[in-house]
């Protein structure tokens, strides 16, 4: 079975074309989250997002989240299909996820609760304090 078809395509422009705040629910509830979670799967674990981003849960949630945000942005009258709009936003999104998480320099291997992220050394200079700045 299909998870992405002319029903996910059509239910897509029905939910931009909407006003109603019930009919846009229903549409998105019934035919769209469910694509939406599948492609986000696929994707996670077609270009191998699993190996950096870990937390699979938060990345789903985050992903929806961020699919949800793009949905009224789609154009149906640009030619694209929605499947591949969405792909491509997902994808691009879990680059940039990518991308943050390489960014992160772990202290010390056994406690990865402790990170560093990437900042410059003005950033350090700039915010250490002098005894004399304690002073009352």
């Amino acid at each position: 079975m299909k998870y992405w078809g002319d029903t996910q395509e059509v239910a897509i422009v029905h939910f931009n074309s909407n006003d109603e705040v019930g009919d846009k629910h229903k549409i998105y509830s019934d035919i769209i989250h469910p694509a939406f979670l599948k492609l986000v799967e696929n994707i996670y674990y077609t270009y191998n997002f699993n190996k950096v981003l870990y937390d699979y849960e938060q990345i789903r949630h985050e992903a929806m989240a961020h699919l949800y945000e793009k949905l009224n942005k789609f154009d149906p009258s640009s030619g694209a299909k929605s499947f591949s709009y969405f792909g491509n936003i997902v994808k691009n999104w879990m680059i940039q996820q990518c991308n943050a998480a390489k960014k992160q320099v772990f202290v010390d291997n056994e406690n990865v609760d402790t990170i560093i992220f990437d900042k410059s050394i003005e950033y350090y200079n700039d915010t250490e304090k002098t005894e004399s700045d304690f002073a009352f």
